[in-house]
């Protein structure tokens, strides 16, 4: 028996080196760091674990599963992922959704360039945060003129014009699933442009 438990120790250490091993000469490469990917990637590189409902949340954006995807395959980076069940409030049902983090095994070899990369993702992150601050500290006839709101208004109308795209392809695909694409990505355009809709609404006195 011990013999036996020594060769599985002896096996699993020697996985191990050559896991670590591979982490450490992986040719990563970095997304733009203002790009969802980026923004994704930087969260995971300073320890974050995320799902698609803190990507939702925190960047308005959906499909994080592409997004990992390509983090894995167009830029090398292994990302780690299992299920976690978490209650819904369709009527307290049960999901299982999919959990992503890069282990510290990783990150540790990602050295410098890393930690610059986490740190200038952060400080991107911060300023977003204060442009909207101010974005909403200004007169509503004025927030529409600003490069922020000029911003969400060109990323409202791509939105819309995506859902039109997948709409109309029920020549491809069943009409059904056609209807909930487009219906998920109206759903994202309409986060998107919520300040820009709350400025009409008080503009007219709502």
């Amino acid at each position: 028996m011990k013999n036996a438990s020594d060769a599985i120790l002896h096996v699993a250490g020697a996985v191990r080196a050559q896991l670590n091993h591979e982490v450490t000469t992986r040719n990563v490469q970095f997304p733009p760091a203002e790009s969802v990917r980026g923004r994704v990637l930087g969260r995971l590189l300073r320890g974050r674990m995320m799902t698609n409902g803190d990507v939702w949340r925190e960047l308005s954006a959906s499909r994080l599963a592409a997004t990992i995807y390509q983090l894995r395959r167009e830029f090398g980076w292994d990302i780690r992922s299992h299920r976690i069940r978490v209650r819904t409030r369709d009527n307290g049902r049960d999901a299982l959704i999919a959990e992503y983090w890069i282990d510290a095994a990783q990150r540790n070899a990602a050295g410098e360039l890393g930690r610059k990369y986490a740190a200038q993702t952060g400080a991107l992150e911060a300023r977003q945060h204060n442009l909207r601050r101010d974005f909403f500290e200004l007169p509503t006839q004025e927030r529409r003129e600003t490069p922020l709101g000029s911003s969400l208004r060109a990323e409202f109308h791509d939105l819309v014009n995506f859902a039109a795209e997948i709409e109309s392809a029920h020549d491809l695909f069943p009409a059904d699933l056609c209807r909930m694409g487009a219906l998920a990505v109206m759903r994202v355009a309409a986060a998107k442009i919520e300040p820009v809709n709350r400025l009409t609404i008080e503009s007219l006195g709502g």
